[in-house]
Formats: structure tokens, C-alpha cells, sequence
């Protein structure tokens, strides 16, 4: 791979779509995923707990995760086809579920961080706006009677502490609502006005991801009627402005290390995936599965639905 993407969440999605591949390489997809979910082999807080900046990009690939392979099983020996086991264990299933739960999706909530005003987390960006949004609404839509305890693990030396208040608590359907008029916004201003982070070498990225979450998995058709035309629009400039596998001309953001030169885009492997300027193995590439499609959308193609954490196997918490 060209570029190794900070977007840890969606290359280990390449491991969980291959399990196979990623046996017979001597990987553990679920050691790649508890690094995500526990980092620093579990003495740590993942994004989601702590409220990082840039968690946003981390919450829509552990919704992805969940949408996508919650309900799958898999045969771990080839000689014992009946003897199957979930694709995501479910202690790791159950750990996504609850930080989902705990996440904070949006700067007007109740929910504080003890640090603030210190802490910072970027909100109001076009990227992060589309992000959010979209996390906040699939998430609510994935667990509909679960209840939204916000909640926030800060380190003060070597302990963790966690805060939280009861007044940070919202239902799936306030989840979903506070979503849903975001993401109506963000997806009817930008065809009425245009990208305003146009062919970010960064930001496409992310702003595919959510895309694509929201055309894979919104049960609201109009929603992601829209969503898919937006990614039209964004495939296209990277259609018109991207050449011979190198990032874009001009952006509405872009940091120095992308203008030095455009081969080191972390566009560049969106690139390759979309039109293919390189030779490659496309199994072998982690990043190749980041941005899974599925089946179509189209006339009479029924709403798809990801699985639901009470409809899988993991039916107990641990």
C-alpha cells in the first residue's frame, strides 16, 4: 500500500471482510481490533472513549463494522464447515456497542468534557459536519431501544476516570432525529452550493466513508437517495482534477505535506481503488476493502439493513 492511512478502524475492515486471507497470513483481526478498541494493549482509552479529535472518523468505521459484519459467521477450520463462530467475536462486538453508546456526537449536547474549555474537538468543519451527523444517525438507527449514556474517560496520571451525568442521556430516536436534520442540511447545501473542501487530498476520504455508510445502510430512502448523489459529485472531481494515480490540483484543504507532492495524497489509495493506475494484488491491499459497496442501490432494491446486536448471536453481554 502506497500510503499507510492513519484510518485504523477501516483497514482492519479488510481483515474481517477476508478472514480467511487474514488467517492464512498469520494475522489476528481481533488483536488488530482491540488495538483500536483498547490501545496500548489495554492500559489505554480508544477515540471514542476519550472524545479525541478526529474520533468522528473512528465512530463511522466502528458503525461500518457492526452494520457489516455483526450477523456473519465464519468456519475457522475448512475441514469442520459446521462448526462455526461470529466474524467479531463478541466480547469486541458488546465493546463497540457500548462506546458507541458513550460517544458524544455533536458540540451542542449537554455532555461536557471535564477539561473544557481545554479540550478541543473540531465539530464545524465540512467533513467532520457530514461525520458526525452520520454516526449519530445510523448509530441510533442500529440500536433502537438502547439508551445513549454519554459518558467520557479522562487519564490523570496513571488512572482513568470516567464522568458522566445523567442529564447526557438520549434515546435512539433523539439520537436519530438530532442526525437527521444535520444530515438533510449538509447533503441539500452541498448540491445546492458545492463542496467547499473541494478535492481534498484528506478530507474525501472521510467524507467517502460517511457517503458510503449512509448509501450502504440509511433505511431512509431519501436520505440516501441524496447521499449517493453527493458521492457522485465527489467521484467525479476526483474523476476530472486526479491523473496517473497522483492526488488533485487545487483543494479547499490541504496541509504542506500535500503540496510538496501529491503522490503522498492519502487520496492517492482512493485513486488506485477507483481507477487503477498501479499493479497490485486487490485481496492482498488492506486498505481495498475500506470502501465496500455491496449491492446496488436502485428501482425496487429493498432498504439494506445491517445487523442489529440483539439479532446476531451475541445475544448475552459478557
Amino acid at each position: 500500500m502506497r500510503n499507510p492511512s492513519a484510518m485504523g478502524i477501516y483497514r482492519v475492515l479488510a481483515h474481517f471482510a477476508h478472514p480467511d486471507i487474514s488467517q492464512q497470513q498469520g494475522l489476528s483481526r481481533e488483536e488488530l481490533l482491540r488495538e483500536v478498541l483498547h490501545p496500548d494493549g489495554g492500559n489505554g482509552r480508544s477515540a471514542l472513549e476519550t472524545w479525541e479529535e478526529t474520533s468522528d472518523f473512528q465512530a463511522n468505521g466502528v458503525v461500518r463494522l457492526l452494520y457489516l459484519y455483526a450477523d456473519k459467521t465464519w468456519a475457522p477450520d475448512p475441514s469442520h464447515p459446521s462448526s462455526v463462530e461470529p466474524v467479531v467475536p463478541c466480547d469486541l462486538q458488546w465493546d463497540a456497542v457500548d462506546q458507541l453508546l458513550g460517544y458524544k456526537y455533536f458540540g451542542d449536547e449537554p455532555a461536557r468534557h471535564p477539561d473544557a474549555p481545554g479540550h478541543t474537538e473540531v465539530y464545524w468543519s465540512e467533513n467532520h459536519q457530514l461525520l458526525f451527523a452520520t454516526a449519530e444517525y445510523l448509530a441510533g438507527q442500529l440500536m433502537p431501544d438502547a439508551t445513549f449514556q454519554s459518558r467520557v474517560h479522562k487519564k490523570s496520571g496513571t488512572q482513568w476516570s470516567v464522568y458522566t451525568d445523567s442529564s447526557w442521556s438520549m434515546s435512539a430516536d433523539e439520537r436519530m432525529a438530532r442526525g437527521y436534520r444535520r444530515l438533510v442540511r449538509w447533503l441539500d447545501h452541498r448540491l445546492m452550493f458545492g463542496l467547499s473542501e473541494w478535492t481534498s487530498p484528506v478530507y474525501f476520504d472521510y467524507d467517502i466513508a460517511a457517503l458510503l455508510n449512509l448509501v450502504d445502510f440509511c433505511d431512509d430512502d431519501a436520505v440516501a437517495d441524496k447521499a449517493a448523489i453527493v458521492l457522485d459529485v465527489v467521484l467525479l472531481e476526483l474523476a476530472r482534477f486526479a491523473g496517473h494515480g497522483h492526488g488533485p490540483g487545487t483543494a479547499g484543504r490541504a496541509y504542506p505535506s500535500h503540496k510538496y507532492t501529491s503522490w503522498s495524497a492519502s487520496v492517492s489509495d482512493t485513486l488506485q481503488i477507483l481507477f487503477g493506475q498501479w499493479d497490485t494484488e486487490p485481496r492482498a491491499e488492506e486498505v481495498m476493502e475500506t470502501w465496500r459497496l455491496g449491492a446496488p442501490r436502485g428501482p425496487g432494491r429493498p432498504a439494506r439493513r445491517g445487523a442489529r446486536p440483539s439479532e446476531v448471536r451475541c445475544q448475552g453481554r459478557r
